[in-house]
C-alpha cells in the first residue's frame, strides 16, 4: 500500500482508511462516511486525485448490518492487523452488537488498541480513530471506561484517544 500518489504537479498523499465491521454494525455509520470519502478528491474534476483509499475489515468476508444489508469485507481481521500501520484512519461503526463487543472487548476493539499503541511507538505518523459508539454509550454524564489502558490510556466516552 502506498499513500502517496504521482501527479503532474507532484506528489498526493491518498489517505488510507480502514473500516472495522463488527456483526449488527450501523449501515448509516458505514455507507455514509464511506460515500463520502470515496468521493472526495484532491482536485474535484479529476477523478485520478483521489483523496482516500477505503478497505472493510471484518471477521468473515460476509457482515451483516442490523438492517440486513450484508456487506464483502476486503480482508479479515487477521490481514487489518498485519497491515495495520499502513492506515492513517481506523473507523469503527456503532450498531446494536456494539455493547456485546465492548463487554467482550472483541474484535473490533482489539484493532483500535493495537490503532492506538501504533500511535503510541511511532507518533511521528498521525493516525486517527473515529467511532460514534463511544459517546453513544457513555454519553455526556458518565464517566468514561478505558479501552485500553497501560500508562496513558486509550479512553472511551468522548475524551481523547491518547497514546
Amino acid at each position: 500500500m502506498s499513500a502517496v500518489e504521482e501527479s503532474a504537479d507532484g506528489p498526493i498523499q491518498i489517505i488510507q482508511v480502514l473500516f472495522a465491521l463488527h456483526p449488527s454494525f450501523g449501515a448509516q455509520e458505514l455507507c455514509g462516511p464511506l460515500e463520502v470519502l470515496s468521493s472526495a478528491r484532491h482536485k474535484i474534476n479529476d477523478p485520478e486525485s483521489k483523496a482516500f483509499e477505503c478497505t472493510i475489515a471484518a471477521a468473515s468476508q460476509g457482515v451483516t448490518s442490523s438492517s440486513g444489508l450484508t456487506i464483502k469485507a476486503d480482508i479479515d481481521f487477521d490481514t487489518a492487523h498485519e497491515d495495520l500501520k499502513e492506515y492513517d484512519v481506523l473507523i469503527i461503526p456503532g450498531g446494536s452488537s456494539i455493547y456485546d463487543v465492548l463487554n467482550k472487548q472483541s474484535e473490533p476493539i482489539q484493532l483500535a488498541q493495537a490503532f492506538a499503541e501504533l500511535q503510541r511507538a511511532d507518533p511521528s505518523k498521525e493516525r486517527t480513530l473515529i467511532s460514534s459508539w463511544v459517546i453513544a454509550r457513555y454519553g455526556r454524564n458518565h464517566p468514561p471506561r478505558p479501552l485500553y489502558q497501560d500508562g496513558d490510556s486509550l479512553q472511551g466516552g468522548g475524551q481523547a484517544w491518547r497514546a
